[in-house]
Parts: structure tokens; sequence; C-alpha cells
């Protein structure tokens, strides 16, 4: 007579079975991932997303605490603003043309005049941390230089 032992499996608990789902490590995927998707591409708030793919919003707030979701989320929303700005361009452009109402029009032309490399402007006014030393100027200190 042969000894077979019968080998069960236990089921994976809910929080296992739960842990299929989530990201790996410094990783956005899973509902994660499909959630903030749904929140940058579509018009969607927050708890709207989370009810479309399954997440808890707790668990979605939770996760943008972390600094690799935050980048991804940021990352996504930069994506749209330039897939986005050429319209916003000519929607601007329309106003200006089209529209009868002058004050639409002035700032209309101040938004257009106001759109440049970003990058390049926030370049210019990042303020680096030191010490500056004067040297040949007078020693005294009025207020108005502190």
């Amino acid at each position: 007579m042969t000894d077979t032992a019968l080998t069960t499996i236990d089921p994976p608990s809910r929080r296992q079975a739960g842990r299929r789902e989530a990201s790996k490590p410094l990783r956005v995927t899973g509902r994660l991932k499909r959630t903030l998707d749904l929140m940058t591409w579509s018009p969607m708030t927050d708890s709207e997303a989370c009810a479309q793919t399954g997440m808890r919003l707790p668990a979605l707030r939770i996760a943008l605490q972390r600094p690799h979701v935050r980048a991804y989320y940021r990352g996504q929303r930069e994506v749209l603003r330039e897939r986005e700005g050429p319209a916003n361009i000519r929607a601007l452009v329309a106003v200006r043309d089209d529209t009868g109402n002058a004050m639409a029009r002035v700032q209309a032309v101040k938004a257009l005049e106001s759109i440049g490399d970003t990058a390049a402007d926030t370049a210019q006014r990042v303020q680096a941390p030191g010490i500056v030393i004067m040297i040949g100027a007078s020693a005294t200190v009025s207020n108005a230089d502190r």
C-alpha cells in the first residue's frame, strides 16, 4: 500500500490577494496607475477615479504621500500641460481676435505675451544660498539693505 499524503493549499488571505495587485517597490502599477491616469487624462475627481478602478480613497491619499507616486503624477500632469499648450494658445488667439469685450482682448494679449520657455524663466529666478562679500563698499548698512 502506498502512503499518499494529501496536501492542501490554503487559499490566499484577503491581504495576500490584495498584495498581488499592489505596486512593485518604487513603481506605479496596477490600480494606482489606472487611478492616477484617470485623474489626469479624464475629467474625474479622485473619488470618481477610485470608484471606477476599485481603489479606496484613503489608499490613494496614502500613496500620494510617497515621492515616487507624486513624481509619476506630476510627470503625467506635465505631459498633459504640454499636450494642451497649443490648444490654449489657439483659444487665446481666438479671444483676442473674435471677442468684442476689450478687457478680455487685453488679458488674452497679456497671456499670449507671457507664454514663454518656463524652464528658462525659472532658471533666471532661482536663488542660490550663500554669502555676498562686498569689497570696497562702505561699512555702514542702512535699514533698506537688510
